[in-house]
Formats: C-alpha cells, sequence, structure tokens
C-alpha cells in the first residue's frame, strides 16, 4: 500500500527533524557560553541543517496526508498545494480547527525559508521549528493508528 510506504519515508525523516532540534539547542548553548568565530559557524551549520529538515518534513507531512485522505478517508482528493490539503483534512476532520491552523503556519513558515533568506528569520523560525515538530508527530501517531486499524 503506497501510504505504508510514505509513512515509513516520512517516520525516518521525522527522526533526522528531532535530532536535528536536539542538536540546534546543543549548539545554541555551546555559542552562548562561549561566543566565538568558530561556534558561531557551528551554530549557523546547525540551524541552517535544521532548516533543511524542517522542510523536507513540512512537505513530506502534506503528502503523507494527501494519501492518507485518498487511501483511508476515502475522498478523491485533487489538489496539489499543502494549503488545499490542510483545509480538507480540516474538512474531514482529520486535523481540528486549531491543528490545521498550526499546519497553516508550519506551511507559512516552510515557504519563507524556500523564497527568502534574512538570519533574524532564520533564527525566529529554527526557535519555532520544534512545536511544529511536535505537532507534526502528534498528527503523526494519530494517523497511525487509523493506518494500522
Amino acid at each position: 500500500m503506497e501510504i505504508n510506504k510514505n509513512l515509513e519515508v516520512f517516520l525516518e525523516a521525522l527522526k533526522t527533524l528531532h535530532v536535528g532540534v536536539e542538536l540546534f539547542y546543543e549548539y545554541e548553548n555551546i555559542f552562548d557560553k562561549e561566543s566565538s568565530s568558530k561556534n558561531e559557524q557551528l551554530f549557523t551549520s546547525m540551524r541552517d541543517s535544521l532548516i533543511q529538515r524542517f522542510e523536507y518534513c513540512t512537505d513530506l507531512f502534506w503528502k503523507l496526508t494527501k494519501i492518507y485522505l485518498r487511501d483511508i478517508e476515502k475522498l478523491d482528493i485533487a489538489l496539489q498545494s499543502p494549503r488545499g490539503i490542510i483545509r480538507e483534512a480540516v474538512k474531514a476532520r482529520v486535523l481540528s480547527e486549531q491543528e490545521g491552523d498550526e499546519c497553516m503556519d508550519m506551511v507559512e513558515a516552510r515557504n519563507k525559508t524556500s523564497h527568502t533568506y534574512h538570519e533574524e528569520m532564520a533564527d525566529e523560525i529554527a526557535h519555532a521549528i520544534p512545536a511544529y515538530y511536535e505537532l507534526m508527530k502528534k498528527l503523526l501517531d494519530r494517523m497511525q493508528v487509523a493506518i494500522n486499524n
């Protein structure tokens, strides 16, 4: 079943995001304790790596959600955009209104990382990623229960 393959890929990607979050905070603490040019470069590299992991996890999340709506909820979804898929998931009550809003914020943050680059924005998004990770993990756990039943 296609959904199982996509689920497995997303699970692996989410693990890399979790590791990225942990390393980001570890390097941030190192930089805060000992501010040096080298530590700043290491921290910036970790932040940028975390953002890259967030980007591909967000993409995999909405694509998995589309497949979930098709295969589990049996909805005919022709949409190809993350926002449209999220709206459909809210309509199908796969996501609550609040979760839908949080997912829309996540997609917006992901789009910002792809289309503009500013140090301040990168820092802001990097610090928001742990909450987005928790959101994706919570929704994934819920989907897994339905997929495995």
